[in-house]
């Protein structure tokens, strides 16, 4: 790919952050009744000119906004580095059942002790931790092939499906609010889950930024790494932890959502290039603006009905994740 100039990528970000501002404002605005751009603003801050504005606004639609473009942000984020781990175009932590490991710790966290609640991002993390290490025993054999990979994130995502369900079943007077959540869904979100978020998310994003040096050595094949004096195996160990860290704050809020880590780095590639230090940044924009998109266009079809943004995502991920396999098998 031809290398793009200063000016070019000055460009490119101010694009990429007037579409995640555009969509941050539209995802305000619509709703089951609509609110002007006008009464945004008016409103905000004041709720004495519109108190049901104000109230909907602080209560509804804000925090939603601020959940999806961070969760967008940090599975986004989660995606290029597990990439860069793995150097395959197919890793993502939802296919390769991360995600599922999350969503198991967070489930036994949400149904079984809600008291916890304030450490659910953290469950979540060791959830999907403790998964991927036992995806790099299963698959990590010879290096790694993309089929094996694919196939044992299937494995292990069906398996960890079973305990989810049977939580669920046991459950049963706790799931309906949970149902959605499984989906990946904006569904009910507060300012609390807000709060959190970026706290978590927020944390775990300046982390990923401090490791676009290492994600650009990883580049390099195995042995020039070793050759260079680095620990290949501490590098893989520190970048694809805090890959798993990003997937899990999100999953613990908004439940799965697959194929943003698969979908967003691979077209923030195309854009700019494989240079980390352009990639990282631009995917985390594109990230989170690709979910604030989502829900609007949930918002737009599917009126007055709300359904999980999980499912949006899958008709636009699924159809890519089967394209790129057929270019890697």
């Amino acid at each position: 790919m031809q290398a793009i100039n200063k000016k070019n990528k000055v460009f490119i970000y101010l694009v990429a952050l007037s579409i995640l501002v555009v969509a941050f404002l539209m995802d305000i605005i619509l709703g089951s009744s609509n609110i002007t751009l006008n009464e945004v603003f008016s409103n905000l801050f004041n709720k004495e000119n519109d108190e049901i504005i104000h109230t909907v606004l602080w209560k509804i639609r804000i925090p939603k906004a601020i959940v999806a473009l961070v969760a967008g942000a940090t599975l986004a984020a989660s995606g290029t580095l597990i990439k860069a781990v793995m150097k395959n175009p197919l890793a993502d932590t939802g296919l390769l059942g991360i995600q599922s490991g999350a969503t198991l710790v967070a489930m036994i966290i949400i149904l079984m002790m809600p008291n916890l609640y304030k450490w659910l991002p953290i469950g979540a993390f060791l959830g999907g931790f403790l998964v991927y290490m036992l995806l790099t025993l299963v698959a990590f054999k010879d290096g790694i092939k993309p089929i094996r990979l694919i196939l044992s994130g299937i494995a292990i995502n069906g398996f960890l499906a079973s305990f989810i369900s049977l939580i669920s079943i046991y459950n049963s007077d706790k799931i309906q609010g949970a149902l959605s959540w499984l989906n990946g869904s904006l569904a009910g979100v507060t300012m609390k889950d807000a709060q959190l978020i970026l706290i978590y998310g927020g944390l775990a994003l300046m982390l990923s930024l401090l490791l676009i040096g290492k994600c650009n050595l990883l580049l390099l094949d195995d042995v020039t790494i070793i050759n260079l004096g680095e620990n290949l195996s501490l590098t893989r160990f520190i970048v694809s932890t805090v890959a798993v860290l990003l997937a899990s704050v999100s999953v613990s809020i908004v439940g799965i959502i697959s194929f943003v880590g698969l979908v967003i780095p691979h077209i923030a590639r195309l854009i700019i290039g494989q240079n980390h230090k352009d990639l990282l940044p631009l995917s985390i924009i594109l990230g989170g603006a690709f979910l604030l998109i989502a829900d609007i266009l949930q918002k737009i079809i599917f009126s007055p009905m709300e359904i999980p943004i999980g499912i949006v995502i899958s008709f636009v991920g699924a159809p890519f994740f089967l394209y790129q396999l057929r270019k890697q098998v």
